[in-house]
């Protein structure tokens, strides 16, 4: 599972990072401009709501997309009713991080391995991918599959010559 810390504070970066399981890949951030900078979709961001002169649930409101869940991480627990949304699966304070925060992270990817994956059939092999995670398909000289982390999938390109059914076909996976 992929996981972004947007947290301004290093002390509370460190202690996220001796928390969490080290089968996650874990990018930190310490500013809204940095995490918005990284090309990558992730499942899973925990979020401080005040991050110097931003504001967390303000940020998440503007750029709801770029995660498929999120955690808030925070000692305001007065903003804790404002934090819920449609993707937002918790609220963790920061006086109960190390008894809450592991546990959550595992709700979070329990949860992350009961959504709907599609089987698709590449040339050596059967890619799974999350339904939630395709952007859009596009059939135009076969059929292409765009993903939300960037990756780009050529499936099969199919060609009928001559009316004998020779057929070409390519497969590819790219990244953007």
């Amino acid at each position: 599972m992929r996981i972004a810390i947007l947290e301004d504070s290093l002390i509370q970066q460190e202690r996220i990072r001796n928390l969490l399981d080290l089968s996650h890949r874990l990018c930190f951030f310490c500013t809204v401009e940095e995490y918005m900078e990284s090309n990558y979709y992730f499942d899973l961001l925990l979020l401080d709501i005040e991050l110097g002169s931003q504001n967390g649930i303000e940020f998440i409101k503007k750029h709801p997309d770029k995660q498929r869940f999120i955690v808030y991480v925070s000692s305001h627990s007065e903003s804790m009713a404002d934090t819920f949304d449609t993707n937002v699966l918790g609220f963790v304070t920061k006086d109960r991080i190390e008894e809450a925060l592991v546990k959550k992270v595992n709700q979070v990817e329990q949860r992350i391995h009961q959504l709907e994956k599609i089987a698709l059939n590449l040339p050596y092999e059967t890619r799974y991918v999350y339904r939630d995670d395709i952007l859009y398909f596009q059939i135009d000289n076969g059929i292409f599959v765009l993903l939300k982390d960037g990756t780009k999938l050529s499936l099969v390109n199919e060609t009928l010559k001559d009316g004998t059914t020779s057929r070409k076909r390519t497969h590819k996976i790219d990244k953007f």
